[in-house]
């Protein structure tokens, strides 16, 4: 499997070569495929597009492996990461590496941020902007706003996520979570996350255990 960006009128970044037994993860993680290779295209205007391609290159190969479950995920270390760069205020660590945190038996396959707003957004991508592996852009039917970064594992954020993810029950990242967070403490730090009743409500509505 081979890496690739183009950056033109747009930024894309490419994986060509992908075997077989990869094409599910790298289509889950939403690249589409065009021709003989997957793609994501993004504005070439979009905020870190003109650096990202690079560092894409670079972890692409770890990214997909991690997300085919091939690899271990080294979640903790990339969420010690995050904590050591992120400001104190304005996101929260949802997704299964939330309930990790608190002591429950699931192996996260990335860490999952959500900022409260697009501009919260962008300061969290502004504080990870090295390890951005691809652009600050339009989070679409999620929210606001949407990055991804890498270090050691997948961190992925959503800003600003969409009040329609509240019905018609109450999701476990959108307004009606940020209206009730909670802290877990780990590892010496103070993580923000959603309740987790909510979380495991939400869970089990996904058709996890």
């Amino acid at each position: 499997m081979r890496a690739f960006s183009v950056q033109g009128a747009e930024l894309q970044l490419g994986l060509a070569d992908v075997p077989d037994d990869l094409a599910a993860a790298v289509e889950d993680i939403g690249f589409e495929r065009m021709g003989t290779v997957y793609a994501r295209r993004f504005p070439a205007a979009a905020p870190y597009a003109s650096q990202v391609g690079a560092r894409f290159e670079e972890n692409a190969e770890r990214l997909v492996y991690q997300a085919a479950r091939i690899d271990t995920t080294p979640w903790r270390r990339a969420l010690e990461d995050v904590l050591a760069c992120a400001p104190a205020e304005g996101w929260f660590l949802a997704g299964s590496a939330a309930l990790a945190v608190r002591g429950v038996a699931v192996e996260p396959r990335d860490v999952d941020l959500v900022a409260v707003d697009a501009d919260a957004c962008a300061r969290l991508a502004a504080a990870l902007e090295d390890l951005l592996v691809e652009p600050l852009v339009d989070g679409g039917p999620l929210g606001q706003r949407w990055f991804r970064a890498f270090s050691h594992a997948r961190i992925e954020c959503v800003g600003g996520p969409h009040a329609s993810h509240d019905v018609p029950h109450p999701s476990d990242f959108g307004p009606f979570a940020i209206a009730r967070l909670t802290t877990a403490h780990w590892r010496g730090w103070d993580v923000r996350v959603p309740p987790l009743e909510l979380q495991l409500a939400a869970r089990r509505r996904r058709g996890l255990t």
